[in-house]
């Protein structure tokens, strides 16, 4: 077994948040990532990510836990790692990895574009040192198209670890020069001199065309790297592996028939077991395994097309006798994930979250009573999560609850089973997977203060007025706000008194006008609960046209750019799906030693073409992959 290797000259810090930035790579599209475990076995004894690009079709490996690219290559370890490259003309969806054997991992993406699964073999052996897949190629085999009796063939040929795949190759001779085509890396825009040495774009081959030809001939060869195409029978949307087993489940659409199903593929095999029929008209986009006891897995699908969640017993033996039950949802849905824990109470939960799409907002499913909770029974929406004002691109659970900024009457920090979720106006947030509230930071929802004063002005119009705001006796605040993160957005509030009614209307510079109307001596709260007042008649009336005003600030935990100093901030374009994961640090000897067990997400940012690690507890990005 090999542990990760030291990081060496590789980083560089971004001052404002000391994030770690390892040495050079390019991302183009990354848009999945999965990550291998020690617990899954493989040759690594800390957790390794392999992120999907989806514009190059690259899968670049990760060493999660030393911040710096995988070193795969024992003999240059300070070279950036050979990945696996699949060919740019493939766009890669979800991806997953696993570890055949102590010696081998392979990964498996989908690729939208040929609607196919690409199974390739990375590491194929272990003998003190990673042996990944070495490339292999055929003679060159020359058509003379027109009889001229020319010949041509191909000299020098290269190859290239992590740049060439599995493809055949085309070259067509215009008269002048070689056009060169690969079947998985497209048309290439370099052409090719006889007798002068020849590159493709990508680094996937090289070589020297030597002869003789005449316009119309062509050449044929093809590389191999192992890579396997798989036609499942249907398009691959989603995918999933069953915990602690070479399965995986797949999900598929055949649009001829509008029928949707879920493959189990035998991964070892590379063949499918067998399919559950999701019926007509379902489209599978997200998969959660839930857990499996070796017999049966517990497993909810993501209905793209059709408003439901599938909750389905996956019979591992024999899939058509699984058991497939459809909960109901407000929409269509971009994806579900499964949480489990304690509530505030301590009460035992069970919940599926659920991202209808267009929704702007996360539902909780509860899975004990079959039931739909109303996260914010005031925003008048019944049975709904918290409105994120943005549609929810991925979320991923937390498999240990975290210490989140929350304080208990004991003055310590409260443990909440989180997950992580982004949005699709760059953010990533923290959601309390027990109330479906977002988690706050240590402030959490607040009106701008100055001086540790809210800051709450009154503007006078018209005859004397001096109505005032009650402060809370419990804390002292004049505007009381949600303990429920997500309630209070970012904005300036403005009261208005109007005269004929008596009132004050309550406008929101995002919220706008509410519904309610603020009544003097009686406590006001906003239509969605976010916040409270009191405003107090003075010993003069109010009159038309008096104003109070205040900011509020949301006080949630969200990430949405990268801050450095120097090189000026860096925005979260279209954050992916973030995979949580896990390891630990400091000392794991026993006895007084106390286990340091870290939760992260590695998060794809695919318009950024960059891939960030971010420590929940911390709620900090401590790595920049570029």
């Amino acid at each position: 077994m090999l542990g990760p290797l030291l990081p060496c000259l590789l980083g560089s810090v971004l001052v404002a948040c000391k994030t770690t930035e390892p040495g050079p790579i390019t991302f183009d599209g990354p848009v999945s990532a999965d990550v291998l475990n020690p617990s899954d076995g493989g040759p690594f004894e800390e957790p390794i990510g392999f992120v999907a690009n989806s514009r190059s079709g690259r899968i670049t490996p990760i060493d999660l836990k030393y911040a710096v690219l995988l070193s795969d290559s024992s003999a240059a370890p300070f070279l950036d790692p050979r990945g696996i490259a699949t060919g740019d003309e493939r766009q890669l969806g979800q991806v997953i990895v696993w570890a055949p054997s102590a010696t081998e991992v392979q990964v498996m993406a989908v690729d939208l574009a040929h609607q196919v699964l690409v199974q390739a073999p990375y590491i194929v052996d272990d003998t003190g040192s990673l042996v990944i897949q070495t490339p292999t190629s055929t003679d060159a085999t020359f058509q003379d198209n027109d009889g001229s009796g020319d010949s041509a063939t191909l000299t020098q040929v290269q190859l290239e670890d992590g740049w060439t795949t599995t493809e055949d190759w085309r070259l067509d001779y215009d008269g002048s020069q070689w056009w060169v085509t690969g079947s998985a890396s497209g048309q290439q825009a370099l052409t090719a001199t006889t007798g002068l040495p020849y590159r493709s774009d990508q680094r996937e081959v090289a070589f020297t065309v030597s002869g003789t030809a005449t316009a119309g001939d062509q050449i044929f060869f093809s590389t191999d790297t192992g890579i396997v195409e798989h036609d499942v029978g249907a398009i691959p949307l989603a995918q999933a592996r069953v915990p602690g087993q070479a399965l995986a489940l797949v999900g598929t659409w055949d649009p001829s028939t509008e029928q949707g199903g879920l493959v189990l593929w035998d991964l070892l095999a590379g063949a499918a077991v067998g399919t559950v029929d999701l019926g007509i008209g379902a489209q599978p986009w997200s998969i959660e395994v839930a857990d499996s006891d070796g017999s049966t897995a517990r497993v909810f699908v993501a209905d793209a097309q059709q408003p439901l969640v599938h909750e389905v017993m996956v019979d591992l033996a024999d899939p058509a006798a699984s058991l497939d039950v459809a909960i109901e949802t407000a929409a269509p849905v971009q994806d579900v994930a499964w949480i489990a824990g304690s509530d505030p109470q301590g009460l035992p939960f069970e919940h599926l979250l659920v991202a209808p799409a267009g929704l702007n907002r996360i539902d909780l499913y509860d899975l004990l009573t079959d039931e739909w909770i109303d996260a914010n029974p005031m925003d008048g929406v019944d049975l709904a999560g918290i409105d994120l004002h943005s549609p929810v691109i991925g979320i991923d659970t937390a498999p240990d609850p975290i210490k989140v900024a929350v304080v208990t009457p004991w003055d310590v920090r409260e443990a909440a089973s989180v997950a992580a979720v982004t949005t699709f106006d760059g953010s990533l947030l923290l959601m309390d997977g027990a109330t479906g509230c977002l988690v706050s930071d240590i402030q959490g929802a607040r009106v701008t203060t100055t001086s540790g004063e809210e800051t709450v002005g009154f503007t006078d119009v018209g005859s004397v007025s001096n109505p005032s705001i009650q402060p809370d006796a419990a804390t002292g605040r004049k505007v009381v706000t949600s303990t429920c993160g997500g309630l209070v957005r970012s904005e300036t509030w403005t009261l208005t008194y109007d005269g004929p009614t008596g009132t004050w209307e309550v406008r929101g510079s995002v919220s706008g006008v509410q519904n309610n109307r603020l009544v003097e001596d009686q406590r006001y709260v906003s239509d969605n609960g976010g916040f409270s007042l009191m405003v107090l008649s003075g010993p003069d009336a109010s009159s038309d046209g008096d104003q109070f005003q205040f900011s509020s600030e949301e006080g949630i935990l969200r990430l949405d750019q990268i801050v450095d100093a120097k090189a000026g901030n860096t925005p979260f374009e279209m954050p992916a799906k973030p995979v949580i994961f896990q390891y630990d640090a400091g000392p794991t000897g026993g006895g007084w030693d106390i286990l340091d067990r870290r939760t992260f997400a590695l998060l794809p940012l695919t318009e950024s073409d960059l891939v960030v690690r971010v420590r929940l507890q911390a709620w900090q990005i401590e790595v920049v992959w570029k």
